[in-house]
């Protein structure tokens, strides 16, 4: 495991979500979500709930937009576990 300058371990998680505000820019939040996968990061939900669309990023694949029609899937990262956003943002 490799060490940033102040030696701390670099680690990154399995599985990350970001939730965009009214004034998040998409483009930044993209940015920050490929900058996760460089770093190692699983799988990753953006989620837009302004416009009710979700990006799923994971590692080796290309960046899959859905609505919210679709439950998000945890695949094998959070095996089992499903995400219907649209009962939560109605």
């Amino acid at each position: 495991i490799d060490k940033d300058s102040e030696g701390f371990y670099v680690v990154a998680m399995d599985f990350a979500i970001e939730l965009m505000s009214d004034t998040d820019r998409l483009a930044v939040a993209q940015a920050k979500m490929n900058e996760y996968m460089k770093n190692g990061v699983r799988l990753a939900w953006l989620i837009q709930p302004k416009k009710r669309k979700t990006w799923v990023y994971k590692q080796d694949s290309e960046v899959k937009e859905q609505s919210f029609d679709v439950p998000l899937s945890g695949q094998d990262v959070l095996v089992g576990f499903e995400l219907d956003l649209s009962k939560i943002f109605g």
